[in-house]
């Protein structure tokens, strides 16, 4: 049952602002909600504190996230 609390545990990763460039710390995505939402190639959102900006992740970001969540 370990492995259902992993899925529903938050991912933490990181991704760059377009506006200042700066990396920011993206949390608040289940490891389940993070394979869904690839698997239906719906988009991810990342969020700057700073700027208050979202943004969609790029395909680069995409698929790192995919190796991080199946590993």
């Amino acid at each position: 049952m370990s492995n259902d609390r992993d899925k529903h545990q938050s991912v933490v990763f990181v991704s760059t602002c377009p506006k200042c460039n700066r990396a920011q710390s993206q949390r608040g995505f289940s490891r389940a909600a993070l394979e869904r939402l690839l698997q239906r190639d719906h988009p991810i959102e990342g969020h700057c504190v700073a700027c208050d900006e979202f943004w969609s992740l790029s395909l680069q970001e995409r698929a790192a996230i995919a190796n991080a969540v199946t590993d």
